[in-house]
């Protein structure tokens, strides 16, 4: 997942019955905000509150 993040594949990480039927700009929003949160260091993650 980490290379297509890096690559801004986006469109790989949807899932294929989605098609083009979603928003690339949400999905971005979305992976930014997972990559948050999947950190190693947990002092990098955002805590439960944010």
């Amino acid at each position: 997942v980490k290379p297509l993040m890096e690559l801004h594949n986006y469109a790989a990480l949807a899932d294929p019955k989605l098609g083009s039927r979603y928003d690339i700009n949400q999905m971005h929003r979305l992976v930014l905000a997972a990559s948050f949160c999947v950190r190693e260091s947990a002092t990098e993650r955002p805590s439960i509150c944010e």
